[in-house]
């Protein structure tokens, strides 16, 4: 059974963090979006950049999304719950790297599997802002 990298177990931590720090009830896909661009490792906004895609525009679309999610008003613990966009993207991803043969769930995958997903607001912004 395909499992997440130590890597990809950190950007999916840092997701749910952003959520919380935003005050959202949801986990969205867009939050992911967002982590993968904005870690450390400069690898996944390369990927981006060559195959065309404008970082900048892509952020600020992603944190014009992220201000629209419906924020808690209420303090106290907050447990961001993923949404049906969010849970069918992670189960994409699995189900491509059980096909490849992949042993372990990498961040690349995950990007991979956003970036092939028409139906998300995420895939939307890199195809706006010329990710082919």
């Amino acid at each position: 059974m395909e499992t997440f990298d130590k890597k990809t177990k950190t950007i999916l931590v840092d997701t749910e963090k952003l959520a919380v720090n935003l005050k959202n009830q949801q986990l969205t896909p867009e939050h992911l979006l967002k982590i993968l661009l904005s870690h450390s490792d400069t690898r996944y906004m390369q990927l981006i950049r060559d195959s065309g895609g404008n970082l900048e525009c892509i952020n600020l679309d992603l944190d014009a999304e992220l201000n629209k999610l419906p924020k808690v008003l209420v303090e106290g613990q907050l447990n961001p719950l993923p949404t049906r966009q969010f849970q069918a993207l992670i189960s994409l991803t699995k189900k491509n790297c059980k096909r490849s043969g992949s042993k372990s769930i990498a961040p690349d995958d995950l990007l991979l599997s956003i970036a092939i997903t028409d139906d998300l607001i995420s895939s939307t912004i890199l195809n706006k802002n010329g990710v082919s």
